[in-house]
């Protein structure tokens, strides 16, 4: 997956010179994935049309498994469009003063329900952060809707967008928190983690290989090594076969070694790929400790 992660803070801070603020970013590609209690909830933002003289997105997942209309107003309000009513309707409402009452279209899209926005100011932590500037959004009881499946809470975070949904009453209530998101082309947000990935880049004669292991639990990633070699990686040809080996040619110290891994390490090597014929690659990287090969990935190139 290409791009640059930044963190949350980092994006509040570029979007705070910005005039209008939003709590849902509408761009084409965002992407949020939130992990309930045993399921989880997936938000994507996709193309865009014009209806009634208005641009509005087609957003996936949140409001249901179906596909709804939406934008943004020049006050941050989030407005879905109606089909069946011909019109667009409040959807949430950032501009209301803290405390005070308004009326959402209910998240099925089948009527309205009271909401309350409590503060906008809530100091909360989640899978992704904490964070003090929170709005927290409380809806009413409704009549047309299975009181199971209703939301009751809603947390939201400029620019950012949905932190945390609380659906259905209790005892029955389901929590949703945002783990990933990905915003724009370059932002990313991340629950704590552990992952292991491979990125090609060409440059110039040679392919950069960059190997990263990714560890945010709250616990330390402790691997042992018997010499001072980290990684290696393969490169197959299109029938399979093993063309290259990074450590065919290198020497390493038999010396024991450790690496505690604490937010992200990232090991880049060199692949000589002028040296190869044009076709189709595929290349597999791996961490060398003595407690196993489980950290490896794969990826495909085309020279």
């Amino acid at each position: 997956m290409s791009g640059t992660r930044t963190s949350i803070a980092s994006l509040l801070f570029a979007a705070a010179l910005s005039a209008q603020t939003l709590y849902l970013p509408l761009d084409e590609g965002n992407f949020w994935v939130y992990q309930g209690p045993g399921d989880t909830l997936v938000v994507q933002v996709g193309g865009k049309a014009v209806i009634a003289g208005r641009e509005y997105a087609a957003v996936r997942g949140l409001l249901g498994p179906g596909e709804a209309w939406l934008r943004n107003d020049d006050q941050g309000r989030v407005l879905v469009w109606d089909a069946r009513a011909g019109q667009e309707r409040l959807l949430l409402d950032p501009a209301a003063p803290d405390g005070w009452p308004w009326t959402s279209w209910n998240w099925n899209g089948s009527c309205t329900v009271e909401a309350r926005t409590i503060t906008h100011r809530m100091r909360s932590r989640y899978p992704v952060g904490e964070f003090d500037n929170v709005m927290h959004v409380r809806y009413g009881e409704t009549a047309c809707v299975d009181s199971r499946i209703a939301v009751e809470v809603e947390e939201w975070l400029p620019w950012v967008g949905l932190l945390r949904r609380v659906q259905g009453r209790a005892p029955d209530a389901k929590i949703y928190d945002l783990v990933y998101a990905r915003l724009g082309d370059v932002t990313y947000v991340r629950a704590p983690q552990t992952g292991f990935s491979l990125s090609l880049t060409p440059a110039g004669g040679v392919l950069l290989a960059f190997i990263t292991i990714r560890h945010t639990l709250e616990w330390p990633l402790v691997l042992n090594f018997s010499s001072s070699q980290r990684f290696d990686l393969s490169v197959y040809d299109s029938q399979g076969r093993e063309i290259y080996r990074w450590s065919r040619d290198k020497a390493f110290l038999t010396v024991m070694g450790r690496e505690e891994i604490r937010g992200e390490r990232t090991w880049a090597a060199e692949i000589p790929m002028a040296l190869f014929p044009r076709g189709d690659y595929a290349v597999r990287a791996w961490l060398t400790p003595i407690e196993s090969h489980v950290w490896s990935a794969s990826t495909f190139y085309r020279h």
